[in-house]
């Protein structure tokens, strides 16, 4: 059977809230195939009066095979002139419910330049809380995203 992927969503004046789904399959190292399932709930409210503040935020939930996830993350940033925007966002992840001392917890400081349009240099250092990677340090990274 193929994968089936689906989204819904619905915006009206600068609030947005969805649903998404995933249903497929994997082969695995022993080459049997397991189920893989998604749900996901998101909302963001960039309201028009004030379309400098975004806050998103997305709650997902799987199962592959007999190992429940679950992860969320929440993002809020406000443009302060046309150009600059700082950020800020924490997401967390437990790839197994019924696993203890795995999920992992990032927290990110960020500044965005936008230069026209969604092109962008962005820096951001990252906070990380990695309970089953503990020697995995915090990140600084600097990217450019080209919009055309």
């Amino acid at each position: 059977l193929p994968d089936v992927v689906g989204r819904f969503g619905i915006r009206v004046a600068g609030y947005q809230i969805g649903t998404s789904t995933y249903r497929g399959r994997r082969r695995d190292a022993g080459f049997i195939d397991r189920d893989r399932t998604r749900f996901g709930w998101d909302a963001e409210i960039n309201p028009n009066p004030l379309k400098a503040l975004l806050i998103r935020g997305e709650l997902i939930r799987g199962r592959d095979y007999q190992v429940t996830t679950r992860g969320w993350y929440v993002l809020a940033a406000y443009r302060v002139t046309d150009c600059w925007e700082p950020a800020v966002r924490v997401e967390r992840w437990d790839p197994d419910r019924n696993a203890a001392g795995d999920g992992f917890t990032r927290t990110t400081l960020g500044l965005n330049y936008h230069i026209v349009g969604d092109t962008r240099l962005s820096a951001n250092y990252e906070f990380r809380d990695d309970r089953a990677h503990p020697a995995m340090g915090n990140l600084a990274l600097i990217q450019y995203q080209l919009s055309f």
